[in-house]
């Protein structure tokens, strides 16, 4: 049905520059199933290429195993982190080819993958879901809530992965794997191992310390524990956007974001405090590990930027994040067992808590919210022994998994000068309001000589439960989703060096309280619920080819990676912004005179998000290397504007054009290394009508940059430093939909010593 729908799409007389390089592509991937379904017959049924190390994912000096065999994938270490003194977890990715990262403010950031965030991307922690009931369509500080010291490593999957990951894996999925004890199990005990680390950043005059220490007890178990603290104050850019001389006055002042001190460097609304901790013990089981695991992150006094203070307020306003809190509870088992239905096994149960406090200070009066969700999951994956005969090797991969949420959501206002407190009848959210998710899987796996095949499907179930509130006109919601999905693809190695892959994925998104219920002030404007949306789904080809050569020479080696990956997702039922009218009970929307009401609907027609990325990795001679990636991606769909009726627009935050080049030189023991690169971005003018609104987006879009940094370190013994100069040229940018400026010209500096 949904192939159906885009064929008629595409064939539509209504040919815009979106439908006919949709069309192109389109083409292009099934004249390419189709050769490579007839070069089936040719293919030599030998096993060239099942050897482990020819499926190991290379990237810049980074060897590990793909998160999942045949797709666009990319991996962030524990060192790329530290080598960088990124300031966060999404920070972290800044770098990585089709990512592009969003900060609404200094204490927050989402990632973009293939020009979507939000419901269209899932976030994992530790093999369970970080996406919630109240993941916002920009979740800008949950990945925000991971310690970016605490990370071992962070896998990237670009495109859809709904079949195995569950829903909201449209566009991709970020994967973050944190530290373990290791365990060595030929000793019956290991010496104690302490590291203590310290962080300094001129830009924003961060200092943060951290001690983390891991003990083998027994040959088979080993406990970690860790403890950081943090501290950032407001941040200095290298000064405003130059504006267009065309903008009218009156945008001038509604799109004055961020606000400056006098001296025009340091940006109001930004600066944090945070903590963290961890506590996680391993055991090494025959054929795997036991893990139980405590991880906790408290974030302090983090403002809103863009609401600090907002346009044409006074300076006293403020939006602040008083607290915003993760605890993340949870046990796994990972083994390997005789038994040839379920010869792997991955089983965990979790709890998580999600907690913000928020204060909107108005000098005369406090607005304060206190919003929680509590998470229970449970997910289970096995994987069969593989079935070898004359036709190839088969094998079979399932899973169970699911979920239940509770939410607690309360308001009060405060009267300063009366010292008058009374709450509210509703909070952004309902009290009592409860959301479950449940989904099973399974996906075969085919392969014959240089070809190999998958297949699989989901079926996947949401329901969600909200009170009626009448002083607030809001109507309960009693409602459920259901959804099958299916995916496969084929990979072909056409010759040693080169790698044909072609990926068909269909992915599904329900409706989670956040856009059911939630009444809050947000970047775009003043947020009304909508009861009556319907679950998101999609349909995602893509084509990937990839290269990789190596050519001796003179007793070492020149190796060459190329990657190519060509996409496009028709996407049914997109929701996006469109205009609203205040409830008359809703005084707080009333008075926030520039911030436009509006609330999410689904579109009427098929939306479009298409593109293309790429990476080169070249190592030469003498431990000197460079790499380049470059992402593109261009959405279209119907402008949800009832006065706009016929005409299409770009879906909301699209990012740009954008890019990286990096050189690198390690010293022959790796005991030095130093590294320059490049960060850019083209403009970005096709905005969406939440992109126009949106005070943190200039009038006529976001202007383009080209920012350069460099970084060099220092390893002897059990000393290592980092230091990272960002922003070399110290220029003024913003990176698409952020409310704070890039970072001004500056050192940040990480340094351990280990016992």
């Amino acid at each position: 049905m949904r192939l159906s729908e885009t064929v008629r799409g595409i064939a539509s007389p209504r040919f815009t520059e979106v439908h006919l390089i949709t069309t192109f592509m389109f083409s292009v991937m099934i004249i390419s199933l189709i050769t490579l379904i007839t070069l089936i017959t040719l293919v030599d049924p030998s096993p060239s290429w099942a050897e482990e190390n020819e499926d190991t994912t290379v990237i810049g000096h980074r060897h590990r195993q793909p998160v999942l065999k045949d797709r666009a994938t990319s991996s962030v270490g524990e060192a790329e982190v530290r080598e960088g003194v990124t300031r966060s977890t999404p920070e972290a990715l800044g770098d990585e080819v089709g990512a592009y990262v969003q900060q609404t403010a200094h204490g927050q950031g989402s990632v973009y993958l293939r020009g979507r965030t939000g419901r269209h991307t899932l976030l994992m922690v530790d093999g369970f879901r970080l996406n919630h009931a109240l993941f916002r369509q920009g979740p800008n500080q949950y990945l925000f809530t991971i310690d970016p010291l605490s990370v071992r490593v962070i896998d990237v999957l670009r495109g859809g992965g709904a079949v195995r990951l569950g829903a909201n894996a449209l566009a991709g999925s970020i994967l973050v794997e944190s530290k373990r004890p290791t365990i060595d199990p030929s000793k019956e005990a290991g010496q104690p191992n302490l590291k203590l680390t310290g962080i300094y950043a001129t830009a924003d005059l961060s200092r943060g310390v951290r001690a983390e220490g891991q003990q083998q007890l027994t040959r088979r178990w080993g406990i970690y524990l860790s403890g950081g603290w943090l501290k950032r104050e407001e941040l200095e850019a290298s000064g405003p956007l130059e504006r267009s001389p065309d903008t009218p006055l009156v945008l001038q002042l509604e799109k004055n974001v961020p606000r400056f001190k006098e001296d025009q460097r340091l940006q109001r609304g930004t600066g944090y405090k945070a903590l963290s901790g961890d506590i996680v013990s391993r055991v090494r089981l025959d054929q795997g590990d036991w893990i139980l695991a405590a991880r906790l992150f408290r974030q302090y006094d983090s403002p809103r930027t863009d609401q600090c203070p907002p346009p044409e307020a006074p300076e006293t306003w403020c939006l602040n994040y008083d607290e915003q809190f993760r605890t993340h509870i949870y046990s796994r088992i990972e083994t390997k067992t005789e038994n040839h239905w379920a010869r792997e096994i991955w089983a965990g149960v979790s709890f998580q808590r999600q907690h913000e406090r928020r204060t909107n200070d108005r000098e005369n009066y406090l607005n304060v919210g206190r919003d929680s969700v509590n998470v229970w999951e449970g997910r289970g994956r096995a994987s069969t022994s593989s079935w070898t005969g004359d036709m190839g090797e088969l094998s079979l991969s399932y899973g169970l998994d699911a979920t239940i949420e509770s939410v607690s959501s309360k308001a009060w206002d405060t009267l300063v000068r009366s010292e008058i407190t009374r709450e509210q009848s509703r909070g952004q959210y309902i009290e009592g309001s409860a959301y479950s998710r449940a989904g099973g899987w399974s996906e075969l796996n085919w392969q014959r000589g240089a070809l190999r095949v998958r297949g699989g499907a989901r079926l996947s179930y949401a329901y969600a439960d909200s009170p009626k509130d009448l002083a607030t006109e809001t109507e309960a919601i009693n409602r459920s989703w259901r959804g099958l999905t299916l995916g496969g693809g084929a990979t072909w190695r056409v010759s040693k060096q080169w790698r044909l892959t072609l990926n068909l994925e269909e992915g599904f998104a329900p409706p989670n309280l956040d856009d059911l219920t939630a009444r809050q002030l947000t970047g775009q404007g003043y947020q009304i619920e909508n009861p009556a949306l319907e679950a998101e789904s999609s349909l995602t080809t893509e084509l990937g080819l990839q290269f990789r050569g190596r050519w001796p020479r003179r007793g070492e080696a020149v190796e060459l990676e190329v990657e190519i990956w060509g996409f496009a997702m028709q996407l049914y039922d997109g929701i996006e912004r469109r205009d609203a009218i205040c409830p008359m009970s809703e005084r707080s929307c009333i008075a926030a005179r520039i911030s436009t009401p509006f609330t999410l609907s689904n579109l009427n027609e098929p939306a479009q998000v298409y593109g293309a990325e790429h990476q080169v990795v070249l190592r030469l001679p003498y431990r000197l290397s460079l790499s380049e990636h470059l992402s593109y991606a261009v959405s279209e769909g119907p402008s949800p504007l009832p006065s706009e009726a016929g005409q299409r627009r770009a879906l909301s935050r699209t990012p740009p054009l954008n890019g990286g080049v990096r050189v690198r030189w390690d010293s022959p023991q790796s005991t030095f290394y130093t590294q320059a690169g490049v960060r850019w971005a083209s403009a970005q003018d096709r905005l969406s009508f939440g992109d126009e609104i949106d005070h943190r987006i200039p009038y006529g879009g976001t202007p383009r940059y080209t920012v350069y940094h460099a970084q060099l370190g220092i390893r002897e013994g059990p000393w290592e430093l980092n230091i990272n100069i960002e922003n070399l040229t110290d220029v003024a940018y913003r990176v698409h939909g952020s409310s704070v400026n890039g970072a001004a010209r500056g050192l940040s500096l990480f340094f351990s010593y280990s016992l």
